[in-house]
This record gives C-alpha cells, sequence and structure tokens, in this order.
C-alpha cells in the first residue's frame, strides 16, 4: 500500500521547461534532468522526445535528479515540460476520472493536492477508486496554498454556474480538507453533499450559496467527521416547504456514526414558505454521533417553518456538549445559550471573518477532544489545540484564539498566523 500523489491546478500557469539527460532503472525510474526547480512530487513529467507522454514525478531526490513511475525518454537531451498532472480547464473532474487509472494499485491511497494556481469553477462527483481498489482517496491544498481562515486567501472553486458543487459518492472512503468552496451566491444546492463513505470533512470554508435549494454541507446516511470548519452566508429561497441548513446531517440509521467537532456556522436564512432554517441540522434515528465544541449563530427568515440555530430533532442518541448558540438551542451539558454573534467574531457580516475576537464568549467554552477523530486539534488556521497546555479547556468553533504573547505579534493579526500543519 502506498499513498500516489497528484497535483491539481488550473491553466498552464506551472509549466516548465527541462532537459532530460538520462533515465534509468524501473519502477520507479530514476531521471536525470538539468534542473527540478519549480518540480513537485505528484506533478506530470511531459517528455516530448518521442510521442508526447505523461509521467507522474514520484519524488525530488535532489536538484538534478527525480524520480517518475514511468520512463521519459533517454534519447539524447530530451526536451520536457513540467506541469499539474492535472491542468486545464476540468482539473478537479479529469483528477476524479483517473482515480481508477494504472498509476494507482490495489490497496493505494489516492491523493489529489490542489494548488492555488487560479479560481477553480467546475462541480465534480468523486464516485471513483472502487475499480482499481483503492483504501482511501484525499481532496487535499498543499501547504502554502491553504487558506489562513478567510475567504479568497487559499485554493478555491468558485461557480459561475449552479447545482451541487462537490459531491462524494464513491465507496472508498474519502478525505475532502482545506479547500474553499464559494457558491458566489448562485450555487441553488449543495456545496458539499456526501452519500457514501465519508471519513472526513475538515478545515473547508463553506458559504455563499442562494437559490431554491441551498445547503453548505449535506450529509445523507453515512459515517462522518465534520470538524473545524466555518460556514456561513447561506439562503434558500424555494416557495415550499424546503429546508435550509450550513450543516444538515441526515443520519439514516442506528449503525451511522457522526462526529460534529468545532465547527463554526453564521448566517443562515430560509425565505421560503414553510421551511425551516437551522445553522446544524440534525435528523437522529440513533447511532453513536457527537456534537461537541460548535458555534451556531444567526439564522433568520421570513419562512413559517423552525428557525433556529440547532434542529429540533431529538438529541436521544447524540453526544451533545460544549455548544454555543445565539438563541437557546444549544442542547447538551455545558451548552452557552443566547450569545450574541458581534461578540464572538472578528466580522458576522460581509466581509466575513469568523474567527474569535478577544472577550469572545466561545473562548475556553469547549473541552479538550484529545486526538479522535484524527485531525480534530487541528484548527481552521492549521493550528494545533494541543500546542501546549494554556490551549485546555479548547475554545468553541473552528478557530482556537492564540496567545498573542506566545506569538510575539499583534493582537489584531494573530487570528491569521497559519502554522500550515498538515494534520
Amino acid at each position: 500500500m502506498a499513498t500516489v500523489t497528484t497535483t491539481i491546478g488550473v491553466g498552464d500557469t506551472h509549466d516548465s521547461d527541462i532537459n532530460i539527460a538520462s533515465s534509468s532503472g524501473s519502477g520507479p525510474y530514476t531521471v536525470t534532468v538539468d534542473s527540478t526547480s519549480g518540480a513537485v512530487v505528484g506533478d506530470a513529467l511531459y517528455d516530448e522526445g518521442g510521442p508526447p507522454s505523461k509521467h507522474l514525478i514520484l519524488s525530488i531526490v535532489d536538484g538534478t535528479t527525480l524520480t517518475t513511475a514511468t520512463n521519459p525518454s533517454a534519447e539524447g537531451m530530451a526536451t520536457a515540460e513540467v506541469k499539474r498532472y492535472y491542468s486545464g480547464s476540468t482539473p478537479l473532474t479529469d483528477w476524479e476520472a483517473g482515480l481508477d487509472a494504472s498509476i494507482y494499485s490495489e490497496f493505494d491511497n489516492a491523493s489529489g493536492v490542489v494548488y492555488n494556481d487560479g479560481l477553480l469553477d467546475e462541480t465534480v462527483t468523486i464516485n471513483g477508486g472502487s475499480g482499481v481498489g483503492l483504501t482511501a482517496i484525499t481532496l487535499t491544498v498543499a501547504e502554502g496554498e491553504r487558506h489562513d481562515g478567510t475567504e479568497g486567501t487559499g485554493a478555491t472553486i468558485k461557480r459561475t454556474g449552479t447545482g451541487d458543487v462537490l459531491v462524494c459518492s464513491s465507496s472508498v472512503t474519502t478525505n475532502i480538507e482545506w479547500l474553499e468552496i464559494d457558491g458566489n451566491g448562485n450555487s441553488d444546492s449543495e456545496l458539499v453533499r456526501c452519500t457514501t463513505a465519508i471519513n472526513r470533512l475538515s478545515q473547508l470554508i463553506i458559504h455563499d450559496s442562494n437559490g431554491t435549494s441551498a445547503n453548505g454541507i449535506e450529509i445523507a446516511n453515512v459515517n462522518a467527521n465534520i470538524l473545524n470548519c466555518f460556514v456561513y452566508d447561506i439562503t434558500c429561497t424555494a416557495t415550499g416547504s424546503a429546508r435550509c441548513a450550513g450543516l444538515d446531517v441526515i443520519a439514516g440509521g442506528s449503525a451511522r456514526t457522526y462526529n460534529i467537532l468545532n465547527n463554526t456556522v453564521h448566517d443562515i436564512t430560509n425565505n421560503s414558505g414553510s421551511g425551516d432554517a437551522f445553522c446544524i441540522g440534525v435528523s437522529d434515528s440513533g447511532g453513536n454521533k457527537d456534537l461537541k465544541n460548535n458555534i451556531a449563530t444567526d439564522p433568520s427568515g421570513t419562512s413559517s417553518g423552525t428557525i433556529q440555530c440547532y434542529s429540533d430533532s431529538s438529541y436521544t442518541s447524540v453526544d451533545s456538549t460544549n455548544n454555543l448558540a445565539s438563541d437557546t438551542s444549544a442542547s447538551g451539558t455545558d451548552s452557552l445559550d443566547s450569545k450574541t454573534s458581534g461578540n464572538q467574531y472578528a466580522s458576522n457580516a460581509a466581509p466575513y471573518d469568523l474567527h474569535l475576537k478577544a472577550g469572545a464568549d466561545a473562548i475556553d467554552a469547549g473541552t479538550d477532544l484529545a486526538a479522535s477523530p484524527s485531525g480534530v486539534e487541528i484548527d481552521i488556521d492549521g493550528f494545533s489545540r494541543h500546542a501546549d497546555s494554556s490551549y485546555d479547556p479548547w475554545d468553541c468553533g473552528a478557530h482556537e484564539l492564540q496567545s498573542a504573547t506566545g506569538l510575539g505579534i499583534p493582537i489584531a493579526a494573530y487570528h491569521h498566523f497559519h502554522h500550515n500543519l498538515n494534520p
């Protein structure tokens, strides 16, 4: 079993020309070039010495040596290009279509790494990987290319069209992390929708969906961990009974397990006739479920349906603690009700910034969740809540307010400090 990394980017912004001096070995091949500058693991080496062919870069050995999965030309000084393995107008779609390609073997983990070469504008359904027998699929963002917890600062899918943006329906366990997904005011459906085999959604910024059916994240009938995400500015305009939620979980049976931990959900609006509006909605029908350390604030709308921070479903089988609400719907022990959103966030209106500010009620109001599920301690900025004992108890929400003394930077700036840790 191996992790096979491929890079994903927009257009030709990463192109660079190199010369191949020689290649040797087999699976992987050692390739000597004039310079590896600009190449990263997961890029494609496009050999133009004969018929053009694409070779996956597996490692960068040194400044003039790399390894590839297949054999490029060794005939003299062959000209080659280095670029993202998947690039162009639909790189995410092309990456997904290749999940059963020959670059993978049975039991591999497929890691698609997005680079912030430009805005992505596409919808993608992840449903491959079972044909070749993958163990896991991860869609992530390269370190140094990730957002800092505010929109427009990292790799982003920004839609100009409508419909579900990112759908997870593979039978292979799938992880989605570090992306910003911007509905651009017109997605008219779910920004993230998962129906099978999700393991983790984490460190996502999900926002600005507006239409007859609008949700930030919808989890339908699957096990899932939803960790350290910002979800905000979701508006439903249907005329019927459509439900609008920032984060919506349909449990679907006693065997389901999910963890909704350390998320911040704000400004969910339903202007439909009779639909509900929930920041965090849970349709509970049994199972093993945790709802902890979340912040939910300012649901609103003209609908005659229920409008509140947390859904009014029975939480009889949910372990719910340390949640904060701007109304009185925070359930469970050590939860906080009737807390004003303006006292929690750097900015509770456009331009939104859901980092906690000094004096927020959410500070130290959470509970230490240790390190299970994996990555739960890594906040929206990439900061580990286990950095030292001063961060215990944890803050509620996706952001852990860091010590100005520990960072040595001004209070106005320290919530943007990005450690770039890889969970």
